[in-house]
This record gives structure tokens, C-alpha cells and sequence, in this order.
């Protein structure tokens, strides 16, 4: 299949394939499916992975940050794919909490913002099927912050794709809601899986944005 005729099947596949809360899509409403929120106006870290600026999961993440200062909650964000986070070197020189040796780049700004926010959504486009590579070397650095990210908090995701092929994403959802969150001891808050969205500005207009916001609205 040429690009051309992807984009069309994809593109025409974003209507049906959305996941919130773990659940399927077939209208609007199914996202109230996803966990309610508690009420509580909360400090949210968002953590980005995108190198495009203006890229579909971006744009996710602006309508997730307008529902949640819509709903009284203080929004802090870190666009990993547009700064500089070196990997885990793996060294042990922090001792799992204590200074990383690695002193040199942006991460200084997620474990300051980290430990005092109440909720952390995660926001990356899907590459070779995980999330991108900027966005695993922010989470790989919470070895360092080990005890300090082990403290209850709710936590979300919003993912974005170009196929529709839900069975392929599924790891990915398994590895926040069976492996991260059951490990840091966070709260599931939902996600948002935006499908058939190749090029950048394919997510206006879509369903993906009013969810988004939602789940702003509700983490």
C-alpha cells in the first residue's frame, strides 16, 4: 500500500479507533467510561515526547492543559522531544534517590516539578511501536528520583498513531497501567489513543481533542 492509500485508510479509521479508559470508542460517550476525578485541584506535571512542536500528540496535550485550567488545576510541562535528557548511564551514583551524575542537561526541571505535583500525564506519538525514545529517557531518569515518585499521585496518558491497529498499542497501554503505575503505586486516571493520525494538524477536528480536554477536565 503507497502513502497515499494509507493515508486515506488511516486517516478514515480515526473515527472508530479512539481508546479511553481502556475502552473502545464508538461514540463520544464512551468516554465517560473513563475513571471520574476526585474533585481535587491538583499540581499536574505534563512530560511530552514529541520533537515536533506542533505534532498531533502536542496538540492533544494543549486541550488536555485547557480542560484542566478549566477545571481549576495548575498545569506545568516538560517537552521532552525539545529538550536536552541524557539516558540512564546506569552508574548507581544516585543510589536510586540522591544527585544524578549526569548535571548537564534539562532534567533538573521534572524532579523539581515531579515531587510537588499531584498528577502527571504522559504525551507521546507512537515510534516503531512504543513511545518515542525522548519520552523513555525522562521516565529511565526516575531512577534517581526513585523515592521521591513512589508517593501517590494520579497519572494518565494520551497516545497518537498513524494506523488504527488497536492490538498493536496494547503493549504500550499494559505498560503504564500493569508495569509504571502498579510500580510507582500511582492512580489510573485514563488515557486517550488517538488513531489514523499521520501528518501533523490530522488530529483537528477529530474526536481525539474533545476527549483530551476531558480528561483535563477529570484527572
Amino acid at each position: 500500500m503507497n502513502r497515499r492509500d494509507f493515508l486515506k485508510t488511516t486517516l478514515a479509521a480515526a473515527a472508530g479507533g479512539a481508546v479511553f479508559g481502556g475502552l473502545r470508542l464508538t461514540d463520544a460517550r464512551a468516554a465517560e467510561a473513563a475513571p471520574a476525578g476526585d474533585g481535587v485541584k491538583k499540581k499536574i506535571l505534563i512530560i511530552t515526547g514529541s520533537p515536533r512542536a506542533h505534532g498531533n500528540s502536542n496538540t492533544l496535550a494543549d486541550e488536555f492543559t485547557r480542560g484542566a485550567r478549566a477545571a481549576g488545576h495548575e498545569v506545568v510541562r516538560f517537552d521532552a522531544g525539545l529538550k536536552n535528557v541524557r539516558p540512564c548511564t546506569a552508574c548507581n551514583h544516585c543510589g536510586m534517590q540522591g544527585e544524578c551524575i549526569l548535571d548537564d542537561d534539562d532534567f533538573p526541571f521534572v524532579r523539581e516539578h515531579i515531587a510537588t505535583s499531584q498528577a502527571v500525564l504522559f504525551v507521546s506519538p507512537v515510534y516503531y511501536y512504543t513511545i518515542s525514545a525522548q519520552l523513555k529517557a525522562v521516565i529511565d531518569r526516575f531512577y534517581a528520583i526513585n523515592g521521591t515518585v513512589h508517593d501517590r499521585k494520579r497519572s494518565g496518558f494520551i497516545l497518537t498513531l498513524a494506523n488504527s491497529d488497536m492490538e498493536r498499542v496494547q503493549p504500550i497501554i499494559d505498560y503504564f497501567r500493569k508495569g509504571l503505575y502498579d510500580y510507582l503505586g500511582w492512580e489510573y486516571a485514563g488515557h486517550v489513543v488517538g488513531t489514523g493520525l499521520w501528518p501533523a494538524g490530522a488530529v483537528n477536528g477529530t474526536r481525539f481533542m474533545d476527549e483530551a480536554y476531558r480528561l483535563g477536565q477529570n484527572i
